[in-house]
């Protein structure tokens, strides 16, 4: 029995950047409206890891050009709508250094509150798309923010693997006391801290993109998205 419970210890301890707490259904019964605030985040980085540290590059993007809250939030209504009624929120203006170096609860108080207290209206929970920085990958120490592309020279082949990613969470949030109630973790089987997928056929020349390679990587955001949005919903038990 001592072994056992050591094991289910370990694999929480080594689950921990991505556990995912879920809401009880009577709870989730109580929720008609959502209001949702996605965490404001500027770039788009774009970035690519040669042969050797000389060879790396890196190219930021405007988000908001790009759509990225505008693909989250859509992501989003194909999952809960018609089943909640969602009221989209705009986020104060923060410094997002600060927010991405801040705990969960320094955004709650500093993003989300503010947010929700100048909308006026009136919701049985908040879902807050949150914005974090992290490790993403393996093959680098390299930490990411919110979403982008991210490029790997193979010098033996001679070829580019190229991948879009997101890192970030969902929360749901109690708006009386501001505090969270479940959350679920941007994570896929091969990557614990974020959403990745491949680009086929990118044609990779550097990080500074053609009108082509812009829109390619737009789509494949959005598509990232739209994958993984219904299964992190899901882990909110939000939805069944």
């Amino acid at each position: 029995m001592r072994i056992i419970a050591l094991a289910i210890t370990f694999t929480v301890l080594l689950a921990g950047c991505v556990t995912s707490v879920a809401l009880p259904p009577t709870r989730v019964e109580q929720i008609k409206t959502l209001a949702v605030v996605v965490m404001p985040y500027d770039n788009v980085r774009v970035s690519h890891r040669g042969f050797t540290v000389f060879n790396n590059e890196g190219t930021s993007y405007d988000a908001n050009e790009w759509g990225v809250a505008a693909m989250k939030m859509a992501a989003l209504r194909h999952v809960l709508e018609p089943r909640f009624t969602l009221v989209e929120i705009p986020a104060p203006a923060v410094d997002q250094d600060e927010a991405l170096d801040s705990s969960l609860d320094w955004r709650l108080k500093t993003i989300v509150a503010p947010a929700y207290a100048a909308a006026g209206v009136k919701a049985d929970a908040i879902l807050y798309v949150d914005t974090r920085r992290e490790v993403a990958f393996y093959d680098s120490e390299w930490k990411f923010a919110g979403c982008g592309l991210y490029d790997v020279h193979v010098p033996l082949r001679d070829i580019y693997l190229t991948r879009v990613y997101c890192v970030g969470a969902l929360h749901v949030v109690d708006p009386a006391t501001m505090t969270t109630m479940a959350s679920s973790y941007y994570a896929t089987p091969d990557y614990l801290s974020a959403l990745v997928e491949p680009v086929e056929d990118f044609d990779w020349s550097g990080t500074k993109l053609s009108d082509a390679q812009i829109a390619k990587a737009k789509r494949a955001i959005g598509a990232l998205l739209d994958q993984y949005m219904p299964a992190l919903v899901r882990n909110t038990g939000l939805v069944p």
